[in-house]
């Protein structure tokens, strides 16, 4: 195997980890908010509020001291686990700049919103009906 392939390799594994790890960090936030509906307490799905939920629930004296504790234990483990999403993400970003093939990739890209936002003909708008292109 040719170095730029295991390269390419390694970069398809990093990118497997990194969803791999988004999909842990969504079940744990799936289960901390099944948790604290346990107790009454609900949020809003989006996992920014996660964080926020842990806090509060830190805070709620009605809460049993032992699932504060659990709970504490989990907000490390998210806590953690945004992390290593962002270590990964990172480095992602690093190979996507260093790569070749990536650079390239970006720069057909810059061109063609540059394009389209100049309001030229792109292949987008040709393939639309002829009708509506004046």
């Amino acid at each position: 195997m040719s170095t730029k392939a295991v390269n390419e390799q390694a970069a398809a594994v990093l990118a497997s980890v990194r969803e791999r790890l988004i999909r842990n960090r969504t079940q744990l936030a799936s289960a901390i908010r099944g948790y604290t509906a346990e107790f009454g307490i609900s949020v809003v799905k989006e996992l920014a509020h996660i964080p926020l939920l842990l806090e509060r629930i830190q805070s709620d004296e009605t809460v049993p001291e032992l699932a504060r504790e659990l709970f504490a234990s989990q907000a490390a483990e998210y806590a953690q686990m945004e992390d290593k999403i962002g270590d990964v993400g990172a480095r992602i970003m690093a190979w996507q700049r260093a790569d070749e093939h990536s650079k390239r990739l970006k720069t057909i890209a810059d061109r063609r919103c540059c394009t389209e936002s100049s309001g030229r003909a792109s292949p987008d708008r040709l393939s639309a009906n002829p009708s509506q292109l004046t």
